[in-house]
């Protein structure tokens, strides 16, 4: 509409001679809108368009609320499962992935899990258990008095050999070896009397014959898979069928034994290759 008001203006003017006037008072009346609302019509006036900032342009600077953070933490299903977390904390690996030192402070973490998932096993268990509470205990004892300079293996194992710590962290890893050789083969092997193979395997060469006849008949009461599966507190999902607990730790108990046994071994490996091993039997 205002385009044709303006030609029929123009048509007017050039008969009356004033088309220049009628264009300059016609344009003068058009006035398009910004592209964004300035916030200050003279500083906006005085500054060329290369030269805004986003104030100028009437942008709002609004802090936007940090997203909320994930929580990372893994959700396990089992005991098992933990220690697997547990004892992959306290490895320490080179760049070709091989184990060659372990960081205490982790590993106290882990051997305390494994103290506490034994202890779910009945009373057959607990002399065991009350051994496992008093060497992690000293052992761990060692390492608070000095944290920093034994934050390792390999700095712990700077104490002389026959001091008490070398001594506690050497019956600790026996019994945790022993410990982590029977959940092998009860849910890998499934082959006779997993507990007392697996004492005949680990500890029973550091014992005396008492001991062994003592402990071999006292292992024999230690549960069966099926009553490990159903034990209060390892399978962390709440109420399941007996076939699917069965199923969870046969999928978490082999992986995280053999992780485990491997940071073990690699105590008994540095401590022989310092010579802090002892051979010497309870």
């Amino acid at each position: 509409f205002w385009l044709k008001s303006f030609c029929q203006k123009r048509e007017r003017g050039r008969e009356t001679g004033t088309a220049d006037t009628v264009v300059s008072h016609s344009f003068a009346a058009v006035t398009m809108p910004p592209p964004w609302p300035p916030p200050n019509a003279d500083l906006v006036s005085q500054k060329p368009a290369n030269e805004m900032d986003k104030a100028d342009m009437g942008y709002v600077n609004a802090e936007l609320a940090a997203a909320p953070e994930k929580d990372t933490q893994k959700e396990h299903e089992t005991m098992f499962s933990q220690m697997l977390e547990k004892f992959k904390a306290c490895e320490v690996r080179d760049d070709s992935g091989s184990l060659t030192d372990i960081k205490l402070a982790e590993f106290w973490v882990a051997c305390d899990l494994y103290r506490e998932m034994l202890s779910k096993l009945g009373s057959a268990a607990n002399m065991i258990v009350s051994d496992i509470q008093q060497n992690l205990a000293n052992a761990k004892a060692v390492y608070d008095e000095a944290p920093d300079e034994r934050s390792t293996l390999s700095a712990f194992l700077e104490l002389p050999k026959g001091h008490v710590g070398i001594a506690k962290l050497t019956w600790l890893c026996r019994g945790c070896e022993f410990f982590l050789v029977m959940l092998k083969k009860i849910f890998s092997e499934n082959s006779g009397n997993a507990a007392v193979q697996a004492y005949e395997e680990t500890l029973m060469q550091y014992h005396g014959w008492f001991l062994q006849k003592s402990l071999k008949i006292a292992l024999r009461a230690l549960p069966s898979k099926d009553n490990i599966c159903q034990s209060d507190g390892l399978v962390l999902q709440g109420d399941l069928s007996l076939e699917k607990k069965r199923e969870l730790c046969e999928r978490d108990a082999p992986v995280a034994s053999e992780e485990a046994i491997e940071v073990v071994h690699l105590v008994f490996d540095m401590m022989k290759k310092t010579g802090r091993w002892d051979d010497k039997k309870a």
